[in-house]
């Protein structure tokens, strides 16, 4: 190959891989309503990462025990699958997808995966996503008084301050007014 094929081969790669990396605009509440199967409240309890059936791809499986539906209905677990992971000294980092951690709790927008073969650890023959990658899980801490209030690192405000236009994290929101607000969208649905 010579160097003109090389550099016009970089060149167009570079194209081509500019509009893969977009920016997320922030989802309304409405929009993640509208994508999801199951808003659900819980706790994770079990995350395994391992390779795809062709080893090409790592998948994070998260084992959800749900406290609380909002909106659908699963008995007890919900597994939840994510693109990306570690496996022993292999790792795989994307961009935009949630992360869990185990002994979190969580309040997540999820929808069904209709493509995947069902795995032994699924307790309902089902295995789910999260609507909107990261905009849809949401971390679930306890403030003052045992008051349980979301958040969610993946949602900024943008902060202008003395000409200087920075990026702010979101406040928390009590959980309690945060599910009130989904089930107000949800009747204004029907």
């Amino acid at each position: 190959m010579n160097r003109k094929s090389f550099v016009f081969g970089v060149v167009l790669v570079a194209v081509l891989a500019v509009p893969c990396f977009s920016f997320m605009g922030k989802l309304s509440t409405e929009e993640l309503e509208a994508d999801a199967e199951l808003i659900a409240v819980g706790d994770v309890v079990e995350k395994e990462c391992r390779w795809d059936e062709e080893g090409k791809w790592i998948y994070t499986y998260v084992t959800l025990v749900v406290d609380e539906c909002v909106k659908g209905q699963v008995e007890n677990e919900v597994v939840v699958r994510y693109l990306g992971g570690e496996v022993g000294k292999k790792g795989l980092k994307v961009g935009h997808m949630p992360s869990f951690r185990e002994g979190e709790e969580v309040c997540v927008f999820l929808r069904e995966m209709k493509t995947l073969k069902t795995l032994d650890n699924v307790t309902d023959g089902k295995m789910y996503e999260v609507s909107g990658l990261e905009q849809g899980k949401y971390e679930i801490l306890t403030g003052e008084a045992d008051e349980k209030l979301i958040k969610n690192d993946s949602l900024y405000q943008e902060v202008n301050v003395q000409g200087i236009t920075d990026r702010e994290v979101l406040p928390t929101m009590p959980l309690s007014e945060f599910i009130s607000e989904i089930r107000a969208v949800m009747e204004g649905e029907e």
